[in-house]
């Protein structure tokens, strides 16, 4: 089964690092075929969802292919987190990269989108973060739409590509 993938973190010290230690997730979405999830980690005006462990242990055990954009910051947060995944993976930053042949192209989600005229994310994260507002503390009902539509338009990019 695949599963489309995407975390959202804290970054403190301008580290997203699952390694540095004041950092941790906020939320996880993912998607497949027959199910999509939106969970809230730790967030601190969200109550955590008791069993998102649980859900997303259960989602990477039925995943044989786990897609992402920049899949290797979203599986790190998960492995360092204690999940566990050993399945493929597809990285959709990592293809238009070898598409783009050396050439300089934006890598992020919304330039990637762009040249395949994906309808792209609403940015209104970016004023939160440029005021200091991590993931954590920004509101949740933001968090949450901004994070279910990167996973809507990751999937919409690994089918086009």
């Amino acid at each position: 089964m695949i599963t489309i993938i995407d975390v959202e973190t804290t970054s403190f010290n301008n580290d997203p690092s699952p390694y540095n230690p004041s950092n941790y997730l906020v939320s996880v979405g993912y998607r497949s075929v027959d199910i999509e999830e939106y969970l809230c980690i730790k967030h601190t005006d969200n109550k955590s969802n008791a069993y998102a462990r649980d859900y997303i242990e259960k989602q990477l055990s039925m995943t044989t292919l786990l897609v992402g954009h920049n899949i290797k910051f979203d599986l790190s947060w998960l492995l360092e987190c204690g999940f566990k995944y050993e399945g493929a993976v597809y990285d959709t930053m990592i293809y238009e990269y070898l598409k783009l042949g050396g050439v300089h192209g934006a890598l992020d989600l919304s330039s990637c989108c762009n040249r395949y005229n994906i309808e792209t994310k609403d940015d209104k994260p970016k004023e939160y973060l440029k005021d200091g507002i991590g993931f954590e503390r920004m509101p949740w009902n933001i968090v949450e739409q901004y994070g279910r539509k990167d996973v809507e338009i990751t999937e919409l990019l690994y089918k086009k590509q």
